[in-house]
């Protein structure tokens, strides 16, 4: 079986990035609701798990980790 092809896109594009920021001055934070794993949501990925988001972009309160 061929794998597939996969284009890059930013986490702030998909719709299983939960977006976050702790104050307006930083960068825009993804965690991945399916891998549990964070990037600056501008960065440019290719992962498998991408869908393209629906409506308007969400950006909450930081979560920080223990």
């Amino acid at each position: 079986m061929a794998k597939k092809n996969i284009e890059p896109h930013s986490c702030f594009e998909c719709r299983f990035a939960y977006l976050m920021r702790s104050v307006p001055v930083n960068p825009i934070v993804s965690e991945c609701t399916i891998t549990k794993e964070r990037e600056v949501a501008s960065t440019l990925l290719k992962c498998e798990h991408f869908k393209p988001r629906v409506g308007e972009a969400v950006i909450n309160p930081m979560k920080y980790i223990k």
